[in-house]
């Protein structure tokens, strides 16, 4: 993304030009930028954090390219060279990419006379999806990461969810899920921090693409209250997906939903985003307000039925980051199958 003054907006351009059309491709910045990220992924491979999204990815996605993380391995990063880098430029960068992404309505003509150095760009744009094959999970597990004397434990219960929606099945779940883990006050928050005193915060978040989605429930919580933590998640996901959400709960989603996006595109940068996503996904200009009705006039028998669909805690593999020596006896006893897992990094 280019950001800029309004009165810089041409000589910003220039310079996008120029960068495009002959970058420089240094050996020496190459070199340098290589090992910083190399320097980046070692530290970031240490990180509860990051094996806990790994696990979450090679549980879920098993070799597909959807279980690999985004910033690449080590090995790869390694193997990267400057050739490689000058190809992928041309492969992966099209005209008609950047020029869908320029939507300033307020002087669109004006900055559509300064893009037309794009029309210079030769080559077939790169497709955008690449059809996977995910199977299918037959057993339930805990898998364990082993994180060496950790004095915490992440533990995560993840399954395989909805591909990206704005109106659809995927954001009204995500509307089931608000009174369970969606907020502070939700009930999983409530019990495992308000109640227990187990973890500073639980909660959980749907990640989703054109092609697959998750649903992840996290919490990090005191090592010792690890196996505890697993049997209170376990338990209010039952609850919830049995019985559904009251009608106080619909009542506070109604009104926390709506407010909570009152603010969230004021910004320039945040604006983009939004014609981003509107542009990725092809969606309604007016998804926004369609979403915004949807909260307003959804049925709490709807939200109860996708409750009982997506929030059975049985459908779920259960992940923890943790101490193994210590963690797995106990684990053990929950009658679940225990798979300490080898993370790729």
């Amino acid at each position: 993304m280019v950001s800029s003054l309004k009165k810089n907006v041409a000589a910003t351009l220039d310079v996008v030009e120029e960068v495009l059309f002959h970058p420089a491709f240094k050996e020496s910045d190459f070199t340098r930028l290589k090992q910083q990220m190399l320097e980046g992924l070692v530290y970031q491979h240490q990180t509860p954090g990051w094996l806990a999204s790994q696990a979450t990815r090679q549980v879920l996605f098993g070799n597909s390219i959807f279980a690999r993380s985004s910033e690449g391995t080590e090995s790869i990063t390694k193997r990267f060279n400057i050739r490689r880098c000058k190809t992928l430029l041309c492969e992966t960068l099209h005209a008609t990419w950047y020029a869908n992404r320029c939507r300033w309505r307020h002087f669109q003509k004006e900055v559509a006379k300064q893009l037309t150095f794009l029309g210079q760009w030769r080559g077939e744009a790169s497709p955008l999806l690449h059809p996977q094959v995910v199977n299918s999970l037959t057993e339930r597990k805990i898998y364990l990461v082993d994180k060496p004397d950790a004095p915490q434990s992440i533990v995560r219960f993840v399954r395989k969810g909805l591909p990206f929606d704005a109106t659809g099945e995927l954001f009204l779940s995500q509307l089931a899920n608000f009174n369970l883990a969606g907020n502070f006050n939700s009930r999983i928050n409530q019990n495992l921090r308000e109640d227990k005193g187990y973890t500073y915060g639980a909660g959980s978040y749907f990640a989703s693409n054109r092609e697959v989605g998750a649903i992840v429930f996290n919490a990090q919580v005191r090592a010792d209250a690890t196996v505890a933590s697993i049997v209170e998640i376990e338990k209010e996901m039952a609850t919830f997906s049995q019985s559904g959400l009251t009608d106080q709960e619909l009542k506070f989603m109604r009104l926390a939903v709506g407010q909570q996006d009152a603010l969230t595109y004021e910004t320039p940068s945040q604006k983009a985003q939004l014609l981003s996503n509107i542009l990725t996904y092809s969606l309604d200009e007016d998804y926004l307000q369609q979403r915004n009705e949807l909260v307003e006039n959804v049925k709490k028998s709807t939200l109860n039925k996708l409750a009982a669909k997506w929030f059975a805690p049985q459908e779920y593999q259960i992940i923890v980051v943790g101490d193994a020596k210590t963690l797995k006896p106990q684990l053990e006893k929950l009658d679940i199958p225990v798979e300490e897992l080898e993370i790729i990094r």
